[in-house]
């Protein structure tokens, strides 16, 4: 059993970490389809975006979550 403490600390880097993936899986996508951009700038530029976004969305997200559980 995790230790409700515990149990914080793995779950906003998981978050984190899960929107900022599918971020990246997106916007990688995205630029496949709409630029005719090289590979490396391409992946660079995906990374930074996911980065950026998922911060701010996962934030988000864990604000929502905060003010349902602990109104």
């Amino acid at each position: 059993m995790i230790p409700i403490h515990w149990g914080r600390e793995l779950m906003y880097p998981s978050l984190f970490a899960m929107l900022t993936f599918a971020i990246f899986t997106l916007a990688t996508a995205l630029l496949d389809k709409h630029s005719k951009m090289r590979e490396a700038p391409k992946i660079l530029l995906s990374f930074a975006v996911s980065g950026v976004v998922g911060f701010f969305v996962s934030w988000l997200v864990w604000a929502i979550l905060f003010q349902l559980f602990h109104g």
